[in-house]
């Protein structure tokens, strides 16, 4: 399962943060596009990451969110309604 959540205090978020800075991060289009394995749509990718600004309002007992999951129920909603 690959998940989102915020970090759990400001040394994680510094972590963070920092990996970020020297490029360990990857975009989320790209991201989608490895679990979908086609250049995914713009409406995908803003609705993924609408989710995923969601989560960070969440209260802290939410469960993190399942980001491959919401990618693959987005897709197949998508294709249904076609």
């Amino acid at each position: 399962m690959v998940t989102v959540r915020t970090p759990n205090d400001e040394d994680e978020e510094e972590r963070v943060s920092e990996a970020l800075r020297r490029g360990q991060g990857i975009p989320l289009e790209v991201f989608i596009e490895a679990i979908i394995e086609r250049e995914p749509e713009e409406d995908l990718v803003e609705a993924i990451r609408l989710g995923i600004e969601a989560q960070q309002e969440m209260p802290e007992d939410t469960p993190p969110l399942d980001i491959k999951q919401a990618i693959l129920d987005y897709v197949r909603w998508q294709e249904s309604a076609r």
